[in-house]
């Protein structure tokens, strides 16, 4: 064999054990983080915190999710006009009967008419009442069509389905988004509803008073098979028993 030749090999060698190294080292660190923020997270003293769920969170022990300090969960109840997810009156069952408040989100179809989507919602909810107000989820993540829809046309339909949502006697609603969907969405023709925004921020650039954030996306818990979202509430506990005692007139 040349010197050449067992340079090259030398080399391919040294390159292949770096990438074993690499990949062996970044399991190891994820496994090692994950598991100390499973083990670790505890809820602030002081501050009212909750998650959101889907049935992609696979199975949730709602005990130990309360353990932890957690007092509220919104669950994912339908997509646009037709589709449910699966777990939300499993879910909805098990966190009430650990105590936690619980509300519910739709996840609102650009493709798919308002009131529509606000019929299909209530009918879901087979005549339960949530603890939380409910949610209108309006993002573009996940959605896909080739027709072109308007912010405008979101922006009436989402109204529409909150004026269905009401005349049906659900007073207090709220609206769900990213900062970038909040402007492009809700900015302005929701002001008089709450606000749940999605932002990993201290403190969310929006320009208006919010009631929850979803601060942490896509993270593991104790107690939750799969991935799921941190949320906070803007308040301390008296003013979150003020907020559940206004929700519920």
């Amino acid at each position: 064999m040349s010197f050449k030749m067992i340079i090259a090999v030398l080399f391919i060698f040294v390159v292949f054990s770096f990438v074993l190294i690499f990949i062996f080292y970044n399991r190891y660190n994820n496994n090692y983080s994950s598991k100390r923020s499973i083990e670790s997270f505890k809820v602030p003293k002081g501050e009212i915190h909750g998650i959101d769920i889907s049935h992609y969170c696979g199975q949730v022990n709602f005990k130990k999710i309360k353990e932890q300090g957690f007092a509220f969960v919104f669950i994912r109840s339908t997509m646009g006009k037709n589709r449910t997810d699966n777990r939300f009156h499993y879910n909805r069952r098990k966190a009430q009967l650990e105590g936690l408040k619980w509300g519910c989100y739709h996840f609102f179809d650009f493709r798919d008419d308002g009131v529509s989507q606000a019929k299909y919602l209530i009918n879901n909810l087979h005549g339960h009442q949530p603890d939380l107000p409910l949610v209108i989820d309006v993002e573009e993540e996940g959605f896909n069509t080739s027709t072109v829809i308007s912010a405008e046309q979101v922006k009436k339909e989402v109204t529409r389905c909150i004026n269905y949502l009401q005349s049906c006697g659900f007073k207090h609603i709220m609206v769900y988004s990213n900062e970038i969907g909040y402007r492009k969405y809700l900015r302005g023709h929701t002001n008089n509803h709450y606000l749940w925004i999605a932002s990993t921020k201290r403190y969310p650039n929006v320009d208006r008073h919010w009631t929850f954030q979803q601060y942490r996306l896509d993270e593991p818990l104790l107690g939750a098979q799969n991935k799921v979202d941190y949320n906070r509430f803007y308040g301390d506990i008296n003013a979150w028993n003020a907020f559940l005692n206004e929700v519920a007139m």
